[in-house]
């Protein structure tokens, strides 16, 4: 019997070796030990370099690091992986993945590219379409509209086989024309995708845009035909929801306010509080009641949606200070105004400024001249909105004529508001 050759035994110990250390990182990753696999992975790396399995612990490092949301070494590795190993399948698609990794990065300029580039090497491959789905929507976040809209156009003409992916296409071409200002070619593939993708994705949503695209192009009547449509195809949904409030919208400034009452009244907030469109819908109804002369109704209607302030944004709170102080509620509308104040963000300088002139307002209405006062002199000149300029001299010459009796200074201001 021949013994095994000292250089055979150490191979065989170094292939069970390799065995043993993979197969230890492959038992802490599905044991949910993620950082201490990759730690293994990385270690099984440099013991085993010219180990076949090499490629596929690379790959695991990098989906580890994924999977973890450490995007920069994710993509590191699949970089790595890519240089090293091309041919290797655990290579095949991690030129998507460097995209998704730039992507969660805020690279989105980078991502396009590297999305794009992994369709345009991988054409045959079913994920190519996705691919260059992603690549064109990043392309089209990032302004660059031109490479966007090609790409998606390639989707649709070289996927027929792939329905959702080419109605997605549609989709975001749709967005793009409306938000450049081309309706007519908007309205075009609305229709188009209504014809080929009615059962496929977003149709609810996709009827939204036509609606918005019917009165953009003022064809009124279509559009509250099309908002109805929405109401009963998708009833119960958040379109539905959107569809009621545009309607009720259109109806008040149809001046069809019974309408517009109806309408409104569907969205009440239950309990207190609401969503963001509950909140629009009661701003929205108060201005119906405001223009009845319906006071109370107007401020009785905002106050649920006032009781979650948690959940308003610092606009919204000014909206209802404002219902409140033409409903001639000035003490409301004052407290409103300076608990909007305080919520408005660091460097929105220009908001802050109007809110403080209305908060003066309120108070030169309740005769509190000293509060009046002190809201003027807090707005900086520089902050001053050009809408609202010629009303804060002509509110400091009124203060000081109305509540200080003191004409001469009151006329300096006046001749500042001329």
């Amino acid at each position: 019997m021949l013994a095994a050759s000292p250089s055979g035994l150490q191979a065989q110990s170094t292939d069970l070796q390799g065995n043993t250390d993979f197969a230890y990182a492959e038992k802490l990753a599905s044991d949910g030990y993620v950082e201490l696999a990759i730690e293994q992975y990385k270690d099984f790396i440099a013991r085993f370099p010219g180990d076949s399995r090499v490629a596929e612990a690379r790959r695991r490092i990098a989906d580890g690091y994924t999977g973890l949301k450490m995007y920069a070494e994710a993509r590191s590795h699949y970089e790595k992986l890519l240089l090293q190993y091309p041919a290797s399948p655990f290579a095949q698609d991690a030129l998507y993945q460097i995209g998704v990794c730039f992507e969660q990065e805020g690279a989105v300029a980078e991502a396009a590219r590297q999305f794009e580039r992994f369709a345009v090497l991988n054409e045959s491959s079913p994920r190519a379409a996705d691919g260059f789905l992603r690549a064109g929507r990043l392309y089209l976040t990032v302004a660059e509209r031109t490479n966007g809209r090609k790409l998606l156009f390639r989707v649709i003409e070289n996927n027929p086989q792939q329905q959702a992916a080419v109605a997605e296409a549609h989709f975001l071409l749709i967005q793009d024309f409306v938000d450049a200002g081309e309706y007519n070619r908007a309205f075009s593939l609305v229709n188009l995708y209504l014809q080929q993708f009615a059962q496929v994705t977003a149709t609810a949503q996709i009827w939204l845009i036509k609606a918005g695209l019917h009165e953009t192009l003022g064809q009124i009547s279509e559009t509250i035909t099309t908002l109805e449509a929405v109401q009963s195809r998708f009833a119960g949904t958040s379109e539905a929801r959107q569809a009621t409030f545009e309607l009720g919208r259109l109806h008040f400034e149809l001046g069809n306010l019974d309408k517009a009452h109806a309408l409104l009244a569907k969205l009440e907030p239950s309990g207190s509080g609401g969503d963001s469109l509950v909140v629009e819908a009661a701003l929205l109804h108060a201005q119906v009641f405001l223009d009845e002369q319906r006071l109370r109704d107007a401020a009785e209607r905002v106050q649920p949606v006032l009781a979650a302030a948690g959940g308003l944004t610092a606009e919204q709170r000014v909206r209802c200070a404002d219902v409140f102080y033409l409903a001639g509620d000035f003490q409301k509308a004052a407290e409103i105004y300076d608990a909007a104040r305080r919520g408005i963000a660091e460097g929105n300088d220009s908001l802050r400024a109007t809110v403080a002139f209305k908060s003066a307002r309120a108070f030169f209405e309740l005769g509190n001249g000293a509060r009046a006062v002190d809201g003027l002199r807090s707005i900086s000149p520089e902050d001053t909105p050009p809408s609202i300029e010629a009303d804060v001299h002509l509110l400091r010459a009124d203060i000081y004529f109305e509540l200080y009796e003191d004409p001469a200074r009151a006329l300096r201001h006046y001749a500042e508001f001329v």
